[in-house]
Parts: structure tokens; C-alpha cells; sequence
């Protein structure tokens, strides 16, 4: 904040000289103003303080001598000024010469302006020409000093103003000064809202007062964000009671970071000094020489046993008097002397007796007199007592050294064997008297040479580390190379001094061939993974089992695709025949190691081929390669499958061992792995293939977006069918963005559509049309993200099927839908479709109309729900039922009991229900329609009554004819029968009586005679063709004649077959049944042209059946014409006694009628 006064009651010449005054006592940059001779003649507080001058020792001294050699200034007078060898106004870094012989580095700026020249040091430095008056002095002072420089008057009704300011405010309050001189409250509003009310307080304490006013704050600058100010100014009191402060305000931000940052460094320090594990404090020297706490830590309290409250302002040697003259005397020393001393010693403390290591370093103050001495003390009771148990150690050295299983060694300062243990010999074979007393390189074979190894020892001797070594020789009993594991460990004496070398080897030869196993399965591992062809892997897993036992020679067989065979996989170390005896091996128990191991599923083991004769074909070539056992074992994947063996020769017989067969394992392991891991990499690459194969073909257009971080969307992979497309060949399109490669309409669409899918992490369908190249297209797009594997989507799948020729079709079935809908909704016909469940899926209004109901009402529903107290409805549920389990097609008739409501008729439906399927032969749903045949069933039954009407009068007619048949028949029979017979006896007579005696009058009677007979015969077949008189005895009886009559008049051989019971018919059933077998005999006689007729009457409790077959020519019953009343009449005839007459008839297969009739009406 910068504060000024006002001076529009003073005159602008008093105001500025005061304002210049206060400026340079106030400023807290150093100011020196000098005169054209160099001399200083004016300086502030500022600059005396930084180069430790009181003011009078520099007013009127040369500035020369302030500054070092190397920088002093020359006098060169010119136009009557003094000029520095500087440039007026140049910044220039200079050194300055301090009281005390130190040197200053700031900055210095320099103006020289008339015969006086003003400067500033550190910041920034003006120079002032006098010549310019006080008021151009004053703005000279104001532009070189630091900060902001101004006035600020409170008035007594409290109101605040700011008559003037230097140009810069607005860098510290982002205010220009003019905004500033028209409203001073807008000073307090920058203002941190923490701070306005302790600036508030200040400026009334200082116009209460009239003391100088001095306050740091922040302000919140609207572009730096917070800063801090420090503002000082001088108050007076005017003449209307106003106060007015002159002084300057500078931007104090970096020296509070850094008294942040230097708070900060104290805390850690003291974090430091707290938690240290030395013994750390701080004695004051006092003036008669005593030595007081003022600082300890916590580590001093335990070691001492003495507490903090208990040491701070007391003496040395008031506290621990016996052990304090000990400590006095260690710090008197390092007075005296006036250096770092350093002591140990054994001090009795109320924790016990303690030994210390004591460092004391003084501290001295500015005149360089001691008067601080830091105390860092470390415990050492632990060496002390290590110290004495080391002859013990040495002792237990001994003991441990001579019964231990590892190498030990000690050497001495020249390199040479002063001690080795029986573990030496053993591993060696060197004893250990000779060992003593001969060099280093007598009988050195270790692999190291020996001049590297007495490097290493002077290394441990000079530096004290231990180091650590792998000496490998051959063992001087088995022969087989032995690794040891050497470090080398510096053995010190009491002061800490190295006296000699103690080497320790531990026998590390099984460690070593488990990592050279361990190298050689990483090898085999990084050549599966970089794809090394299969032979050079399975050559790396025999080479892995031969570095674990140099005596082993290993091999691979592969089994072949059919599993009936092995194939060398990798026999590069067997002798040739053999490699050529093994390049097809069958698998079976009785043809090698391999095909046996392979057939069994386990390992198999000849110890001696000496004495196994028949277990290996190459029995003999192994023998003469000269080995002696082989061992094999199956090596099989993950789910048990034969992948092959694996077998090991070796030159000497015997088993294996545990250690062996582990190793055996492990390399059938690693080429299981190797095997399977190549046979699912070409299996991987045969499936990339496929897939690409089918990303190319595929008909519908593919794409594959990268997601890139600024949210674009580039095109990675694309199919033919995309090229086609998008009309861009795969070249133009792979990396382009979708903004670069569709055209503008669809961009906005594409990309949203991706952000869509990017957003949800969800597959994404929609169907869109578009114009491309290729034409209108209507696509059916599915986009599908990818995840990477940090859960972020990173790609997208696009699909892009061509649904131009579906879209086209929904419309022209859309139409059709409209065109069926219309039809269906208008249709009188009841409508409905029926789901797998047998509920409504759909009902037309029609069927609305019927059922009472509407269309919302009724889906959902079973027929059954919606009319529930109806047994039709019932039964045709249960139909529907039947057509969903069975698929066959429902033509049915249905007629509802009741009617559906009152004053209606009975309803009834022919209903015609069908399945319909979709493109999978899925049922999807029943179809049912209706068509009400009420009217026609009502028309049919009052046909049904007009024709059963016509039949009883037809019946009545017949029966009334029959009757008449009978009656006249008997009447002809009877009555004149017997006058024909009177009138023939009568003419029998009249030749008797007169014949004699009238020749003439015979032969007239002879012909009357004749005629008489004839007319009797007439009439007697008359009556018969009424109502034959045999049938006046029965049925069978009656059949008999006509079957006698039939054979006479046609000479057709005519059979008949009847019952021996007697027939229980009554004479209107007996004389129906003559009736059809007489029209039957005569359709036979007339159109058949057959040359037998069988007649077959059987009887049962309640019918009678008569058949009439005959061997004609047959006929087409459909083909009849309609005027066939004979047909008819038969038909008629049964239906009209309850009984029903049958015709079955085929072209060339003659005929027969069936007459079954009910021997009771009610039957």
C-alpha cells in the first residue's frame, strides 16, 4: 500500500523538499549523493549500515574508496561535470570494500547530472542534477528508489485522499495513480480481507500518536495474484487537524518467501538436532569462564539420565560435578587452542557409566571471540565392550573355523596364508602345512589368476571393504570342477586399523548350476518370444539339460499329426546312424525306448543296454557310439496330449537319480512349453489368416478407428467393401481422420456418433442413409469400442452394413402393411393373431365387435380369459393349444351355446388358424380368422327341415304307393284273378257242353281260350310288378324270386347269401331293401355288362346289411349326370327309413351297394 499526504495547503517548493527529505531517510535502498569532486556530501542510514560507516566517517570522504581495486573509478572532467567511468544511467555490477575488510557485490546506478551525482546501490541508481531544482531532484529520487513513493492524508471528518504518488502504483496495486488520486478507498479494497483491519488500526494509532508509521500487509493484485508491501512514512499534524504522511511502500513478496523458507530450514534443523541419535548441545562461555546449557537433545537426556528442565541455564559443572571437570577440561582445551577437538573417555552419569566419544567445535561470535561451544557426543560403551570380548571372539573363531564346512583363509598384510582350515584341504587337496609355508601362486589353478586375486587382497587391506569373489578349480578327488564363493573381509585391531584378511568360501558349485540352468531357460525363453523356429528352441532345452550333467546326451522326438509316429525334433548331438535309425520312429511297446515311452505314457528306463537285448532297435548302433543307458520319458501338454520324448543317453549304465529325474522333468517341461507354445503360435497365425480372409471378403464395410488423446478419430484398417464405399482406395484412406475423408454433411454425424460410443463404453447401432459415390445408400452401422489396458477406450470397430435392399423392401411392406391393415380393418371377417402363449397379440375390429371387448382389453389375454364362462371359447383354446404342440393347420366350425348378449342369435364362426414361422422355421404366431356363417348354418337348417319335410312326404307318398301297389295287386290278384278264372271255367264249359256238336264253336273257344290264359297272365304279372306276392312272406323269400326272375330275364348268374336266421323286419323296411337290390339288379342288367351279381344280406341285433357286387365295367360315381333318378331313389329310400345307401364304384372294378338299414326306427 502506498501512502502520501497532501500539500495543497504548502507550496509546492516546501512540499517537495520535505517529500525528498523524507524519501532518502526513509528509503531502504542505500542512497549517496556526491559532488562533482566524487566527495560524498549527502547519505542515508541505509547506506551506512551496508558498508558498517558511521555518518560522519563518510561525509565528505572520496566514494573512491569504497569500492575495491579492480573497480575504482577515475575522474575525467568534462564540460565542467564529474563522470563516472561508467555511462550516465548504465547499470553496472560493482564491488564495495565493507568496514571490516569484507567485500559487497550489488548493483550500481549512477547519473551525473550539473556537479552532483546521485546513487543507488543494490536495486537501481539515478543520479540527480541539481541544476534541475528540488523538484527535479525529488522525481529523480523517486524514479531511482525502490518502489512507490507518494503522500496519504487523513482528515479529521475521516476521510481518506492521496494528493500525490510516483507512476509505478499500479504494478502493486493494479490501480493507475490518477484512479488512486480520485478515490482513495480503493486502496483498502485491494486489500487481503485478513489484513484491512490491522492497516486500518496502524494509520489511527499513527495519527493518534504522530509516530512514524511502519506495516507489512498483502494486497490481492487482480494480475499477480496476492503480494506483500511494506509501507513507512513520516505523519504531521496540519493546521485544520489533518494528518499527512509522506513515505514509500516496496514490494516485500521474495523476503517473505524467503522467511517462510528460512522458518521452514529452522524447523528441520531443530527436527534434526531433536531426533539424532548422537548426543547433541550447546554451552554458553560465561564470563568467568563457566560453561551453561542452553540447548540439549533427546538422545542427551537418555544417555545422561538427566532431564532437559534439569540442564537448560545451569553450569557444566554444577549439574554432573565429578564428570563435569573431565568435560571442562576437554572444552578448556578447545578454548584454548580454538579448533575442533575430539575425546573419549568414561564418564559415571545417573544412567551409569558411559563411554563417549565427544567431538567439541566453538563457535565464535563477530568480533571472532568464542563465546558458544557445540557438544556432539556418541556412545561407544557397545566398541568398548566389543573391544574386550574380541580375544574371546578370537578364540570362538577358532573353534567355528576348524568345524566349518566352508573355506576359510587368513591372510596377513603381505598377502601371504597365516591360518586355513580342514575344510581348505578338503576342498583343495593343498595341507595345510603346505599351504603355510609356500607363495600364493604355488599351485594356483583356480580360474581366476592369481595376480587378479592379491589385487583384490591389497584392495581389502587399503580400503577396509570387504569384497567378494567366484573361484572355481577342479576338486582334487572326484576331478569335476568345484565353485566357491569368496569374500574377502578386512579384520581390524583395536584402533580400527586393518591387521589382516579373512577369506571365507562357501561351496556354491549346485547355486552355480542352477543358474547356469536358470541363463539357459531365460535363453530358451527369449528365443520363444522373439519366434525362433521350434528346432532351435528344442536344441536350446537339449543344451539345458546337458550344462546341468556334462555325461547326459539329450534328444527330442516329436510325434507327427497323426499321432502314430515320432519324428526327430532335435538329435543334433547323436552319432549319424542313429540320427538316421530314429527318422520315423513308430509308437508302440515293442519298438524302441521312445515309441515305448510314448505308448505307455511314462517314463521308461534301460539301466544297461548289455543286458536289455529286445526293449531298443537301436541297441546295437548305441552300443557301438558307446553308450550304455538310455532313459526316456513321454512329454505331453496341458490336458495330457503327446507331444513327443524325450531322451537321455549316457556313457556309463546306472539309474537315474532323484536330482536326474528332476532334471528330466524340468527339460520335458520346457519342451512341452516350446512345443505348445509353436504349435499355437501357427495355429494363432493360420487364425489371423482366417480372419483376415474374412475381414476382406466380408461383404459388409469395416473400419478400424484409432482414438487419438485430442479426441480425433483416424482410420487404421479398412476393408475392400469400405473402399467400394467411401469410393477411396485403402492407401488414401489409412491415416486420415473422419474429418479429412467424409464429406461435410456426415462428419458432424460420424463423430458425435464416436464420442457417443467413447463416452458410454458401449456398442453403438444406428441406421443412416447417405449420398456417396456409389450412390443412395442406407447403412445399418455398429460401432464397437476397444479398450487398451488402462481401461480407456483406444480404439473403435466399425461395422457398416449395406441395408439399401432391405430398407427399400421395409417400405414396400410398410406399404403393404397399410394396404393389409386397411383391409383387415374393414374386413367383416373376424381377424386375430395369437402369440406362442396362445394370447392376443391382435384383434380387428371385427373381432372387437364379436367379443365385446377392445383391442387394449384384450391383449395380453388368453380366447379363454376373455370370454371366461364360455365353453367354446374353452374349446377353442384348447385347439389353439393343439396347433402350437402339433403345427397342423385349424379349419373347425365353432358355435357359441348362448348367445353373446341378449336379444341376439346364436353366432357361429368357421374359423381357419394357421401357424406363421419367421426365417428360422421359428414359431412366431397364430393367425386366426373367422368368418361369421350364422345366416348360412340358419339357412341350412331350414333346408335341412324343408328337405327332412320333403322326405316324410316322399316317405308318406312311397309308403302310400307301396299300399296302393299292395292294394291293387290284391284286388288284381283276387278280384280279377277270380273273374278271369270264372270266365275260363265258364269258356271250359261251353266246349264241354257244345264243342260236340259245333266243330266251329271249338276252335272259337280254343281261341278264346287262349286269350283267356294270356289276359291272366297279363294280369298276373301285373300284380307281381305291384308288389311281387313272395314278398308278402319276407325279405328273403321275396330276394329269392327276384333273384330267379333276374337270372331268367338276363341270363346273368346272379348269387345270393342270406343269414339262416330269420330276418325281424317289418314290411316298410323289407319292402325298401327289395326296392334298392330290384334298381340295383336293373342298373346291372341295363349299363354293366357284367356276367355275375353277388348278393350278400347279413343280420345284425339292431341293422340289416345287403351288398349287391357285381363284375361290370364300373363307373366314375363323381362323373353320374345329375338326371340319375335311380341312384337317387335308392339313396332316398334308406335315408328315409334311417339307414344310408353306399355306391363304390371305379371304372373297370364293377360296383357295389351297401344298404344298411335299422331294423327300429329309433336306431
Amino acid at each position: 500500500m502506498i501512502f502520501s499526504m497532501k500539500t495543497d495547503a504548502l507550496t509546492a517548493r516546501i512540499a517537495q523538499a520535505q517529500l525528498f527529505d523524507a524519501t532518502f531517510e526513509l528509503v531502504s535502498s542505500a542512497l549517496v549523493l556526491l559532488d562533482g569532486q566524487g566527495r560524498m556530501v549527502k547519505v542515508n542510514d541505509a547506506f551506512a549500515e551496508l558498508l558498517g560507516y558511521s555518518l560522519p566517517e563518510l561525509l565528505g570522504a572520496p566514494f573512491s574508496e569504497l569500492l575495491d581495486r579492480p573497480d575504482g573509478l577515475s575522474q575525467k572532467p568534462q564540460h565542467g561535470q564529474f563522470l563516472l567511468i561508467h555511462r550516465p544511467g548504465e547499470l553496472v555490477q560493482r564491488r564495495f570494500r565493507h568496514k571490516d575488510g569484507s567485500l559487497l557485490h550489488g548493483q550500481s546506478k549512477m547519473v551525473a547530472v550539473g556537479t552532483l551525482s546521485l546513487c543507488e546501490i543494490v536495486p537501481i541508481e539515478v543520479a540527480v542534477d541539481e541544476g534541475l531544482g528540488q523538484h527535479q531532484w525529488l522525481q529523480r529520487i523517486v524514479e531511482t528508489a525502490p518502489g512507490i513513493i507518494g503522500t496519504f492524508r487523513l482528515n479529521s471528518d475521516g476521510t481518506a485522499s492521496v494528493p500525490w504518488v510516483s507512476s509505478c502504483y499500479e504494478e502493486y496495486y493494479g490501480v493507475t495513480a490518477e484512479e488512486v488520486k480520485r478515490d482513495a478507498n480503493v486502496l483498502f479494497e485491494r486489500l487481503h480481507p485478513e489484513d484491512v483491519g490491522r492497516v486500518r488500526d496502524s494509520i489511527a494509532e499513527s495519527a493518534r500518536t504522530l509516530n512514524d508509521w511502519q506495516c507489512e500487509y498483502r494486497v490481492c493484485h487482480p494480475k499477480k495474484g496476492e503480494i506483500w508491501l511494506e509501507g513507512r512514512s513520516k505523519p504531521t499534524r496540519e493546521a485544520d487537524g489533518a494528518v499527512l504522511w509522506v513515505g514509500f511502500l516496496h514490494d516485500i513478496s521474495e523476503r517473505k518467501r524467503m522467511e517462510q523458507a528460512l522458518l521452514q530450514s529452522t524447523a528441520r534443523y531443530q527436527e534434526v538436532f531433536d531426533n539424532s541419535s548422537d548426543c547433541l548441545y550447546l554451552l554458553e562461555v560465561t564470563g568467568n569462564r563457566q560453561f551453561r546449557y542452553i540447548a540439549v537433545n533427546a538422545s542427551f537426556e537418555r544417555t545422561s539420565g538427566i532431564g532437559r528442565q534439569q540442564l537448560i541455564g545451569r553450569c557444566l559443572g554444577d549439574v554432573i560435578p565429578h564428570a563435569g571437570q573431565k568435560v571442562m577440561a576437554a572444552i578448556r582445551d578447545c578454548l584454548a587452542c580454538g579448533h575442533i577437538i575430539e575425546r573419549e573417555s568414561e564418564l559415571e552419569l545417573p544412567a551409569g557409566l558411559v563411554a563417549l566419544h565427544t567431538t567439541f567445535i566453538p563457535v565464535r561470535d563477530e568480533q571472532g571471540v568464542i563465546y558458544r561451544i557445540v557438544g556432539i557426543s556418541r556412545d561407544v560403551s557397545e566398541r568398548r565392550r566389543m573391544e574386550s570380548r574380541l580375544l574371546t571372539s578370537e578364540q570362538q573363531f577358532r573353534a567355528l573355523a576348524e568345524n566349518s564346512l566352508s573355506l576359510i583363509i587368513r591372510y596377513d598384510l603381505n598377502g601371504h596364508r597365516t591360518y586355513v582350515n580342514p575344510a581348505f584341504e578338503r576342498e583343495t587337496g593343498i595341507p595345510a602345512a603346505r599351504a603355510l609355508n609356500t607363495a600364493l601362486e604355488a599351485g594356483w589353478s583356480a580360474n581366476l589368476p592369481v595376480t587378479e586375486y592379491q589385487n583384490l587382497l591389497r584392495q581389502v587391506i587399503d580400503t577396509g571393504e570387504p569384497v567378494e569373489t567366484v573361484l572355481e578349480w577342479p576338486c582334487a578327488r572326484t576331478g569335476k570342477r568345484v565353485v566357491h564363493a569368496v569374500q574377502l573381509i578386512a579384520e581390524r585391531g583395536v584402533g580400527g586399523e586393518v591387521v589382516s584378511v579373512l577369506a571365507k568360501g562357501h561351496n556354491i558349485t549346485a547355486l552355480k548350476r542352477h543358474e547356469r540352468l536358470e541363463e539357459a531357460r531365460l535363453c530358451l525363453f527369449e528365443q520363444l518370444a522373439k519366434g525362433a523356429p521350434l528346432p532351435e528352441v528344442l536344441a536350446l532345452v537339449t543344451r539345458f539339460i546337458e550344462q546341468g550333467r556334462a555325461d547326459f546326451i539329450a534328444c527330442v522326438m516329436l510325434a507327427d499329426d497323426d499321432g502314430r509316429h515320432l519324428i526327430p525334433g532335435s538329435v543334433s548331438h547323436l552319432p549319424h546312424p542313429c540320427v538316421q535309425a530314429l527318422d520315423r520312429v513308430r509308437i508302440g511297446e515293442e519298438v524302441g525306448l521312445c515309441g515305448a515311452a510314448a505308448w505307455r505314457g511314462s517314463a521308461v528306463i534301460i539301466e544297461d543296454l548289455l543286458a536289455d537285448a529286445c526293449r531298443s532297435f537301436l541297441r546295437e548302433r548305441l552300443i557301438e557310439a558307446g553308450f550304455r543307458a538310455c532313459w526316456s520319458r513321454p512329454i505331453q501338454d496341458s490336458l495330457g496330449k503327446l507331444l513327443g520324448t524325450f531322451c537321455v543317453y549316457l556313457s556309463q549304465p546306472g539309474r537315474p537319480s532323484e536330482d536326474d529325474l528332476k532334471l528330466i522333468h524340468q527339460a520335458s517341461h520346457l519342451a512341452a512349453i516350446a512345443i505348445e507354445r509353436k504349435r499355437a503360435e501357427t495355429l494363432l497365425l493360420e487364425s489371423k489368416k482366417r480372419y483376415r480372409d474374412i475381414f476382406d471378403g466380408s461383404l459388409d464395410a469395416l473400419f478400424l478407428l484409432d482414438v487419438s488423446e485430442d479426441g480425433r478419430f483416424r482410420f487404421v484398417e479398412v476393408n475392400p467393401a469400405f473402399e467400394r464405399r467411401i469410393g477411396m482406395g485403402r492407401a488414401q484412406l489409412l491415416g486420415r481422420t473422419l474429418e479429412q475423408t467424409l464429406a461435410p454433411f456426415a462428419v458432424a454425424i460420424a463423430i458425435e456418433r464416436c464420442r457417443h460410443c467413447v463416452r458410454n463404453g458401449v456398442p453403438f447401432d444406428k441406421e443412416d442413409e447417405f449420398d456417396l459415390p456409389s450412390g443412395h445408400l442406407a447403412f445399418h452401422t455398429t460401432l464397437i469400442p476397444v479398450p487398451g489396458v488402462d481401461g480407456k477406450i483406444r480404439r473403435i470397430v466399425g461395422i457398416a452394413r449395406d441395408i439399401t435392399e432391405r430398407k427399400h423392401a421395409e417400405r414396400v411392406v410398410h406399404a403393404r402393411e397399410q394396404e393389409f391393415r386397411a383391409l383387415v380393418e374393414n374386413s367383416p371377417d373376424v381377424i386375430a393373431r395369437f402369440d406362442p402363449q396362445g394370447r392376443f397379440l391382435y384383434a380387428n375390429p371385427a373381432a372387437q365387435r364379436v367379443l365385446k371387448q377392445t383391442l387394449s382389453e384384450l391383449l395380453g389375454k388368453t380366447f379363454s380369459d376373455a370370454l371366461p364362462n364360455s365353453p367354446t371359447a374353452q374349446s377353442f383354446q384348447d385347439k389353439l393349444e393343439l396347433i402350437i404342440q402339433t403345427g397342423d393347420v385349424l379349419d373347425e366350425e365353432f358355435t357359441y351355446e348362448t348367445p353373446l348378449s341378449q336379444n341376439e342369435q346364436i353366432v357361429c364362426h368357421q374359423v381357419r388358424t394357421v401357424i406363421e414361422y419367421d426365417r428360422r422355421g421359428r414359431l412366431l404366431s397364430i393367425l386366426a380368422v373367422g368368418r361369421d356363417i350364422s345366416a348360412i348354418r340358419a339357412a341350412e337348417r331350414r333346408l335341412e327341415e324343408s328337405h327332412g319335410q320333403l322326405r316324410q312326404l316322399s316317405s308318406y307318398r312311397e309308403a302310400a304307393r307301396e299300399e296302393e301297389r299292395k292294394r291293387i295287386a290284391r284286388e288284381i290278384h283276387d278280384e280279377l284273378g277270380q273273374q278271369l278264372t270264372a270266365l275260363r271255367m265258364g269258356i271250359s264249359m261251353l266246349r264241354l257242353q257244345f264243342g260236340q256238336d259245333h266243330p266251329a264253336l271249338v276252335e272259337r273257344v280254343q281261341a278264346l281260350m287262349a286269350r283267356t290264359d294270356q289276359t291272366i297272365e297279363v294280369v298276373r304279372n301285373v300284380a307281381t310288378s305291384l308288389r311281387p306276392a313272395a314278398l308278402n312272406m319276407g325279405l328273403i323269400p321275396a330276394l329269392e324270386w327276384l333273384v330267379s326272375e333276374f337270372l331268367q330275364c338276363t341270363g346273368i348268374a346272379c348269387r345270393l347269401h342270406v343269414p339262416s336266421t330269420r330276418l325281424k323286419l317289418d314290411d316298410e323296411r323289407a319292402t325298401a331293401a327289395f326296392r334298392v337290390i330290384q334298381e340295383s339288379l336293373t342298373n346291372v342288367a341295363r349299363h354293366s355288362r357284367a356276367s355275375l351279381v353277388v348278393i350278400h344280406l347279413e343280420s345284425g341285433d339292431d341293422y340289416v346289411l345287403i351288398e349287391v357286387c357285381d363284375n361290370g365295367q364300373g363307373f366314375d360315381p363323381m362323373s353320374l349326370p345329375k338326371g340319375t333318378l335311380g341312384m337317387l331313389g335308392m339313396r332316398e329310400r334308406g335315408v328315409m327309413l334311417g339307414g344310408k345307401v353306399t355306391i363304390d364304384s371305379q371304372p373297370g372294378q364293377g360296383v357295389r351297394v351297401r344298404v344298411h338299414i335299422p331294423l327300429h326306427a329309433d336306431s
